[in-house]
């Protein structure tokens, strides 16, 4: 499910608090807190225990996913492979969360909770909603059926909030001119 994976890509980087959503701490603006007060072996823990938070999600993200320790049957060969499939495809993930972390500037909260509230959620369940019925329309259905159906809803749940955020767009950025223009009229 590509766009439940992505959808959780973005929950578990707001969950991390970090950028683009540390609304409550704003890290570049910090001028106290475990920031100033701590320094050395212990700012290095809470450093360390927030990447190792960020990792933690990398592995969720790559069990959930990507098939966790599975990569064309190199987990019948050894454990340590299979661990070390895991752990490479968990690095994966990390590097994806931390990739857009450090790309990303911060949003501003109302952006983020009208994201949330009014795109992200009701994404989610429209997509749970069609991935259940496929799921139990199909289950009886051939392997490739299956997979060609649940990709194909993937795609065309999508591209549905696509056409829907678009034409929102429009009509915000028509009010919020029409109002511009309002404006300039009086002066």
């Amino acid at each position: 499910a590509p766009l439940a994976a992505l959808i959780f890509l973005i929950a578990a980087i707001a969950e991390l608090g970090r950028a683009p959503f540390d609304m409550g701490e704003a890290e570049s603006e910090l001028v106290s807190g475990y920031n100033i007060e701590y320094s050395g072996m212990k700012f290095g823990m809470f450093y360390a225990g927030e990447l190792l938070h960020a990792f933690t999600f990398g592995g969720f993200w790559a069990i959930m996913f990507f098939g966790g320790y599975r990569f064309f049957g190199l987990e019948q060969v050894s454990a340590f492979l299979a661990i070390a499939v895991l752990v490479f495809k968990a690095f994966v993930g990390y590097w994806i969360i931390m990739w857009i972390r450090y790309t990303l500037l911060r949003i501003r909260i109302d952006h983020m909770l009208a994201f949330n509230w009014k795109f992200l959620t009701p994404l989610a369940f429209a997509l749970l909603i069609v991935i259940a019925l496929l799921n139990a329309f199909l289950a009886d259905a051939p392997a490739w059926l299956y997979v060609t159906s649940m990709f194909l809803a993937n795609v065309l749940v999508a591209w549905t909030a696509v056409e829907i955020t678009r034409s929102h767009s429009r009509r915000e950025r028509e009010r919020v001119e029409g109002k511009r223009r309002v404006a300039e009229a009086r002066h």
